[in-house]
């Protein structure tokens, strides 16, 4: 059954329209099963597969985040480094991808309840093919106001601390600048954890 949904929400993600109905039958699969299911590749970018994101820390324990800098959408630079003392996740994503859409209000909840706190949120569009003015059009209808640039040369994902087998992935990194964990598939239960407990330390 699940492989079905699948096949419908990859065919009907081709028009705006349809993506929506994508983005709802993803929902109707449940938070965490959303980013599970096998994935067909689509351009460069692939769905979570179940292998990837299951075992969620692909990174290894306190390991430095290496730093980048991307250009925001707003032509503003981006870069890890300018968010030292801070509890950082990257949050890696296309428009099309169903689990990544699912997941972009819960993101967007998260900013604005941990903001305030030291909690920063760098949005990175792993799909450059999208174009973008898709990419402006979704970070507009979703209301992100925290930063978000594309990996105009997947330079970030080349990174292996950031690299994955899929989207979308997440990554947590501690006031330290050390690597928390990786997850790729959005796994709520899992990521809400890593974020509670990087805010939690010292």
């Amino acid at each position: 059954m699940t492989n079905v949904l699948l096949s419908i929400a990859v065919a009907l993600a081709g028009t705006a329209g349809a993506q929506v109905k994508a983005l709802d039958q993803a929902k109707g699969m449940g938070g965490a099963d959303a980013g599970s299911f096998a994935a067909p590749s689509i351009g460069a970018v692939k769905y979570a597969e179940p292998k990837a994101a299951a075992g969620a820390a692909a990174a290894p324990a306190a390991s430095a985040a290496p730093d980048f800098t991307l250009t925001d959408l707003k032509g503003k630079k981006m870069s890890l480094s300018e968010h030292k003392g801070k509890v950082v996740l990257l949050d890696f994503f296309a428009t099309w991808c169903p689990p990544c859409r699912a997941s972009t209000p819960w993101v967007i909840e998260q900013h604005k309840k941990l903001a305030a706190q030291g909690f920063v949120v760098l949005a990175i569009a792993a799909d450059p093919s999208e174009g973008r003015a898709t990419i402006e059009e979704y970070v507009k209808a979703h209301g992100m106001t925290y930063q978000t640039g594309i990996d105009e040369t997947k330079s970030v994902q080349r990174i292996s601390e950031y690299a994955s087998r899929g989207i979308p992935t997440f990554v947590v990194i501690n006031r330290d600048g050390s690597v928390k964990t990786k997850i790729t598939g959005f796994y709520q239960e899992q990521i809400q954890k890593a974020i509670d407990e990087a805010m939690a330390a010292k």
